[in-house]
């Protein structure tokens, strides 16, 4: 799920894969928050229900559900976005992607989702 304009996002696709993301599917979403500052990319990770949203940008996180996992990448805290009280939404926050995928992997409470196991949700 990106913000991104729609006509963007098989180029988005196309550089995620080259990345070596196994994804098949970019849902793209409107760039700005609406006009109740809710973040566009809300109603596509409900639809979706996924264990774990990663962005780096603290707006994107306002009305995400709760049963999402919500990390946050944080970014220079001069002129960032991702600073306030806001930030007490987010269930984790790290310093870039890197990192917040070991300690995904490395969280004992996080084994249980990896391949093959079947979130209970779906």
């Amino acid at each position: 799920v990106t913000a991104i304009k729609e006509q963007n996002k098989q180029a988005r696709l196309k550089n995620l894969q080259a990345l070596g993301f196994p994804i098949d599917v970019v849902i793209a979403t409107p760039i700005n928050l609406n006009i109740n500052n809710i973040s566009p990319k809300a109603g596509a990770l409900q639809n979706l229900n996924p264990l774990v949203f990663v962005d780096d940008y603290l707006p994107y996180m306002h009305e995400i559900p709760r049963s999402i996992h919500a990390a946050l990448i944080m970014r220079e805290p001069h002129g960032s976005p991702n600073v306030g009280k806001a930030l007490e939404k987010v269930t984790s926050t790290h310093q870039d992607l890197a990192s917040f995928a070991a300690w995904w992997l490395s969280n004992p409470q996080n084994l249980k989702y990896k391949k093959g196991y079947t979130h209970p949700a779906k």
